[in-house]
């Protein structure tokens, strides 16, 4: 189990890097994330499904500037460590708990955006620092400013990566314990109501910001398929 652990830890922190810091080659996004955990942890179908249905939620959010934004890339890579933590191999035989997994990286998201705000902040610190070693002339203390701020942000997104998949599988473990068979799930339900979802969010983005019904019509669609296709 540490090593697991150790593994996501390690996943949140380029994850973290990615969105913003550095390189930017794609490889946080849920779809290349999720797919790249679940085949590590040797669940590849449901790291390719948590993944697709998690990059659709985000299409419209552009990590840019100072836009404030849900952290839906670390979001993503909580859920889908927390199902495999809890339930190794096919975990998409749980609807319960696939479901339980979207809904706990999807809060996530938003709640871990709020330290994005804090994590900037902090690293305006480096660069106050920075611009006096460079006022002095000193170009090695600047490059170690640089530095600090990518292990900075590199360790906000392997803390909080690690910190909430613990709190998350206690939780959903305890939670997919209750009696809840009377749900009646099944995976296409979650498939297609997600998907339904993404839709709407795909719509949202190319009609406007201000057409918020198109989300309730994604989800409308959703269901209705995946009532019809049972």
């Amino acid at each position: 189990m540490l090593q697991k652990y150790l593994i996501i830890f390690m996943a949140g922190g380029i994850v973290g890097l990615d969105t913003t810091a550095a390189w930017q080659i794609l490889i946080s996004h849920p779809l290349i994330s999720s797919t790249i955990i679940g085949w590590i942890f040797g669940d590849l179908s449901l790291g390719l499904f948590f993944g697709l249905v998690m990059e659709l939620l985000w299409m419209k959010d552009v990590p840019v500037g100072g836009a404030k934004f849900p952290e839906g890339n670390i979001g993503s890579l909580v859920g889908i460590s927390t199902i495999i933590l809890i339930q190794p191999k096919g975990a998409l035989q749980n609807p319960v708990l696939v479901l339980l997994g979207l809904l706990y990286g999807f809060l996530l998201a938003h709640l871990i955006g709020y330290t994005i705000l804090r994590m900037r902040r902090n690293n305006l610190i480096f660069v106050h620092w920075a611009d006096n070693f460079a006022e002095k002339g000193n170009a090695a203390g600047v490059a170690w400013m640089h530095r600090l701020g990518v292990f900075h942000t590199f360790a906000h997104g392997a803390i909080w990566t690690v910190l909430t998949v613990w709190i998350g599988t206690l939780l959903l473990d305890w939670i997919c314990r209750l009696p809840l068979s009377w749900l009646n799930l099944s995976i296409l339900h979650i498939k297609y109501t997600f998907l339904g979802v993404g839709i709407g969010v795909i719509g949202y983005y190319y009609t406007g910001r201000k057409n918020r019904s198109i989300l309730i019509v994604g989800l409308c669609i959703g269901l209705l398929i995946g009532i019809l296709w049972r």
